[in-house]
């Protein structure tokens, strides 16, 4: 189990499972209906579930003389074979964040300035963009088309997915943001820092 200070939990509803990650690089997973310790995944950063039984891991080494110099890569497994990699995805760059779209197509990766994005099945590199400000939270619409990325000094920037293009930039009226969440069943995006803003298409 975490040995160290957590700093993400993901619920899987579809299984009753769950995994925590903690700040010492360990990923562990979770049984709600047997009440007990799955697995442990160790040099481990992120971790998320998918909506069709699988769930990711994303592994990093970095060179000690160089915090940027990182290699990484994910393994998609399956919950009823926890131990074993059905995909290996290696990346060239950091990943802080890691989340499935809500159809569990493709993986949504993010650092402090970069979005990936990769086809959870084959793990092809599916686009990926540098984001000028800090990144503070990264979401895909329902109908995988396109990411919204908002930022620490409050801009909202929207991205083809396929192309990694640029769409449109909006701005959250209260300057700086910390949150940026999509209600997939009722069309609406809500900013927030101080105040909430509510967005309609």
């Amino acid at each position: 189990m975490n040995k160290n200070r957590i700093t993400d939990i993901e619920i899987d509803n579809s299984n009753d499972n769950f995994i925590s990650c903690s700040v010492d690089k360990e990923v562990c997973l979770w049984s709600l209906k047997e009440q007990k310790l799955l697995g442990v995944f160790q040099k481990a950063v992120a971790a998320s579930f998918s909506c069709k039984g699988f769930f990711a891991v994303a592994y990093q080494s970095c060179d000690v003389h160089s915090q940027t110099r990182c290699n990484t890569f994910i393994n998609i497994h399956k919950i009823e074979r926890f131990e074993d990699a059905l995909v290996t995805i290696p990346l060239e760059s950091t990943v802080e964040n890691m989340k499935f779209n809500n159809n569990g197509m493709f993986l949504l990766c993010s650092n402090r300035n970069e979005v990936i994005v990769v086809d959870s099945y084959t793990g092809t590199l599916i686009s990926s963009f540098t984001i000028q400000d800090t990144i503070c939270e990264v979401v895909m619409t329902p109908d995988s088309r396109y990411v919204i990325v908002g930022t620490e000094n409050g801009k909202i920037e929207i991205y083809r997915v396929v192309t990694g293009k640029l769409i449109t930039r909006m701005s959250h009226a209260g300057g700086a943001m910390t949150c940026l969440k999509l209600a997939h069943k009722h069309l609406v995006m809500a900013s927030a820092c101080k105040d909430i803003i509510l967005w309609f298409p």
